[in-house]
């Protein structure tokens, strides 16, 4: 049975067109990386190197995020509405969640704790509640939670 090692949870503003990014910390700035993926149509998660792009179904949110680091092949036991699993490189090893349009640097890193290596991750996405009326009015902060479970490959 597979171990958790550690964990943080963070909060992500996603803009009008719902969509933020897993990054390494330590990745070559000049490249876009995952901030420049888009999953495309009907896809939500889209691992790169250094990162992942992540697309919500609604905008103009703040999500709960929580990245976890695991020995083996994780388990899961609660339901979740979306589930992906894919391969990852990651340059330093540290990773977080990131706003791809609001810029906010201060996100709690997740160290994975070996640079220059592959990683397992599953992505999993769950909606918390329905979108209400009002909820054009003001930014939503209750909508959607994302658990991203890391472990070596």
């Amino acid at each position: 049975m597979s171990l958790l090692i550690k964990s943080v949870t963070d909060q992500v503003r996603l803009p009008q067109y719902g969509a933020f990014a897993l990054e390494d910390q330590g990745r070559n700035v000049r490249d876009p990386g995952p901030l420049g993926v888009d999953p495309g149509p009907g896809a939500w998660f889209q691992a790169v190197d250094d990162g992942a792009g992540i697309s919500s179904e609604h905008g103009w949110q703040e999500v709960g995020v929580q990245l976890e680091l695991w020995d083996g092949l994780p388990r899961t036991t609660e339901e979740w509405d979306k589930s992906q699993d894919a391969l990852i490189y990651f340059t330093s090893g540290k990773v977080a969640a990131v706003e791809v349009e609001y810029y906010n640097n201060e996100h709690n890193i997740l160290d994975l704790g070996r640079a220059g290596a592959h990683w397992n991750v599953r992505a999993l996405m769950r909606q918390l509640r329905p979108v209400r009326p009002e909820d054009s009015i003001r930014m939503r902060v209750d909508l959607e939670a994302y658990l991203f479970q890391f472990w070596p490959a």
